[in-house]
């Protein structure tokens, strides 16, 4: 069982950084393949995300790493639990836990600014296609409108003011969309 804040890292792959601490709010059950650890003090939580996988870190779990093939190479609890490495005071890990966590907020917000871009990038592509679409329709209709118009072999009546009234329907129909990408523009 891994409960809210404890840390739980996989033997075998410690070695390229799987180490994570479980951020949720729930206890939750993983495999007993991994082992499970905390910290003492509450406020290293955010310091100890980033110095379990920084590279000081990482190097140390290849120097105690067992195992006779590399690829099999393991971190046995015992080991991971005797490191001796100097860390910063406790006054100075809640600084640089302050630093990262700040940094991981800015990175959030970046990450979450560029979604919106994306979208926004996906609606002025799919508004383009749209309005290209609601363009070429009448713009089809008045094209071929005047070229029955200008035909050779003269309309009778009826179909000369069928074709007018197509050329004054489409033409309203372009206004129209010419006077809402206006009221867009001014919106924007």
């Amino acid at each position: 069982i891994v409960r809210p804040n404890d840390f739980a890292y996989n033997p075998m792959n410690v070695r390229f950084g799987a180490v994570a601490r479980h951020k949720g709010n729930s206890e939750v059950s993983i495999s007993g393949y991994y082992d499970i650890f905390t910290t003492k003090v509450a406020s290293d939580l955010e310091f100890m995300d980033s110095f379990l996988i920084s590279d000081k870190m990482i190097t140390y779990y290849n120097k105690v790493s067992i195992g006779s093939l590399v690829e099999k190479q393991r971190v046995h609890f015992t080991q991971f639990m005797d490191f001796r490495l100097p860390l910063p005071s406790e006054s100075e890990r809640k600084k640089i836990a302050e630093i990262l966590s700040k940094q991981e907020k800015l990175i959030a917000l970046k990450e979450k600014l560029i979604e919106e871009m994306r979208k926004l990038e996906k609606f002025r592509r799919d508004f383009i296609s749209n309005l290209t679409h609601e363009i070429r329709t009448p713009l089809t209709g008045i094209l071929g409108a005047v070229e029955l118009l200008s035909d050779e072999e003269p309309l009778n009546d009826s179909d000369r003011i069928a074709m007018l009234k197509v050329l004054k329907n489409e033409s309203i129909r372009l206004d129209k969309l010419a006077q809402d990408m206006l009221a867009l523009a001014r919106i924007e």
